[in-house]
């Protein structure tokens, strides 16, 4: 290592005992860690992978062509980074064919085999910063072509200006909701992982959302990782659920790169102790995608990027390796991912809404609050009035249908916040994902900000600190009701309370106007 300042140096030492002591706990498989790491034991290998124009093929994404071969996104540098495909007959040798996107990097590809369609999302740049952006190509043809049907540029959720290295957990049959996972810079400083929701793709209505993982974060620096936790790729291995991801020991050190493997089983990290030929020991921008080889028989590729700071002599750049493990070969199936939290796969779902609610039960509640501010600023006088929907209003909100609960006209700077009491019957520690569904809109004359929250169970509802925002705001013109959905994908436990109780609600921030509520909906996903 280059490093020459000594408290870099105990840093690294320290973080690396840690990362030896996890290797030695791992339950993974030791093939799934030799597929993973060992490149001078692989069927097939490259360092410092090119195109046929001389580009490197960075942060490279592999699947397989539907029509033979391989497929390959990538960025390469020349003036600035663009987005750029490449296909290949050997994994090893590559051909462009098409820049996809410029101005952009850290691109994923996935492919849709329900419509033949293919999914491209790319870390896209702004001014001052980056962010998401999707495009769904119908065919081959079109994608090829740099044709994209759908075009969808997600909004930075977090207040920060970069947010990128997305990874494909799941597709839906109809393409309408994508979940991904991506990297944000958290308070300006260092990059953590994220989960995000889109839906709406190829309809009129998209929503985005995105909740910071933040017990998958946690576990990682735990492992010895101060620095940025960014790219990752998802995928199944020899019967297991792995997260590839990527982890800086200490901030600004580029040789301290690494690579861990994140059991979906045991929600931990091992850290892959990756071999080269020369030796090299910086590695990120890690995927794994399982294909058939250009052999006919099952394989995995494998691919890093190896930091010229930690590399050996002629390793420094993109590497494509891959395994052949002997097994027939299966069709690439349409990732169907976790949802995005640290727990297995969900098993069921469960539609909590006020269908057949009225007045006298206790277990679901929904009031329309008169505020002067929301959140409350540690004062209960901030909430003027709360008033339970009458047992016809309950009826308005139970069904996606025209008839609407209209609330009362809040006074003169003040604004609605609709307060949603419900009873899950789910065991807390059993539930993945809870969706909260508002559909309606706020009267006026000028669109308004509606925001979702959810409060901490047991905390006192007066203190800011209590709600919490799901998702990010979204925009609705008065008098169209329109279907917001915002997710809640980590630290659930925090919101249920001992019986099974949750509250949440939306705020509307244009003052002096009624809110008109069409539909409620909690979805528990467990």
């Amino acid at each position: 290592m280059k490093i020459k300042k000594k408290g870099l140096v105990v840093t690294l030492v320290g973080a690396m005992l840690l990362l030896w002591g996890a290797q030695m706990a791992s339950a993974v498989p030791q093939e799934v860690l030799d597929i993973l790491t060992d490149v001078p034991g692989s069927t097939a290998y490259v360092y410092g992978v090119q195109d046929e124009r001389g580009e490197t093929l960075d942060a490279i994404k592999i699947i397989e062509n539907p029509e033979g071969g391989y497929l390959g996104v990538y960025h390469d540098y020349t003036t600035q980074f663009n987005v750029c495909l490449a296909s290949s007959t050997d994994l090893i040798n590559w051909d462009y064919q098409v820049t996809l996107e410029t101005t952009a990097s850290q691109p994923t590809i996935a492919y849709h085999p329900a419509t033949g369609g293919f999914l491209v999302v790319y870390e896209d740049s702004l001014s001052g910063g980056s962010c998401l952006e999707f495009k769904y190509y119908d065919s081959l043809n079109d994608l090829l072509n740099a044709n994209p049907s759908e075009t969808y540029q997600a909004p930075r959720t977090y207040g920060d200006p970069c947010e990128g290295t997305p990874c494909v957990y799941s597709i839906s049959d109809d393409v309408n909701t994508i979940k991904v996972g991506h990297h944000f810079y958290k308070d300006s400083n260092v990059d953590v992982v994220a989960n995000g929701t889109l839906t709406g793709l190829c309809s009129e209505s998209r929503n985005w959302s995105s909740t910071e993982w933040t017990t998958y974060n946690n576990t990682l620096k735990d492992k010895g990782v101060n620095g940025n936790i960014g790219d990752r790729d998802y995928g199944w291995l020899s019967g297991g659920e792995y997260n590839i991801q990527e982890g800086q020991l200490s901030k600004g050190v580029w040789e301290s790169w690494r690579s861990w493997l994140y059991d979906y089983d045991t929600e931990d990290f091992t850290f892959l102790d990756v071999q080269t030929h020369g030796g090299s020991t910086a590695f990120g921008n890690s995927t794994f995608t399982v294909l058939t080889s250009p052999n006919d028989v099952e394989c995995v590729v494998v691919t890093y990027f190896l930091f010229s700071e930690g590399a050996a002599n002629g390793e420094s750049g993109p590497l494509i390796f891959y395994t052949e493990t002997g097994a027939t070969p299966t069709p690439t199936p349409t990732p169907t991912g976790p949802t995005p939290t640290p727990t297995p796969t969900p098993t069921g779902a469960h539609t909590y809404n006020f269908e057949g609610i009225t007045q006298s039960n206790t277990d679901y509640n929904a009031y329309a609050c008169d505020v002067d501010v929301f959140t409350f600023a540690g004062k209960s006088s901030n909430r003027n009035s709360q008033v339970e929907a009458t047992d016809s209003q309950y009826v308005n909100i139970s069904a996606d249908n025209t008839a609407e609960w209209a609330t009362v006209d809040p006074s003169r700077n003040d604004e609605i916040f609709l307060w949603v009491e419900m009873k899950i019957e789910e065991t807390p520690g059993s539930i993945n994902q809870i969706d909260l569904t508002f559909n309606g809109n706020t009267d006026g004359t000028s669109t308004t900000t509606h925001k979702i929250y959810v409060m901490k169970a047991g905390a006192d509802w007066t203190q800011d600190a209590s709600w919490v925002q799901v998702g990010d705001s979204l925009d609705i013109e008065p008098d169209v009701d329109t279907e917001m959905t915002r997710s809640i994908t980590s630290s659930i436990t925090d919101y249920i309370d001992g019986s099974g109780n949750i509250i949440w609600g939306v705020y509307e921030t244009t003052s002096s106007e009624d809110m008109r509520i069409n539909y409620l909906e909690m979805v528990v996903t467990y």
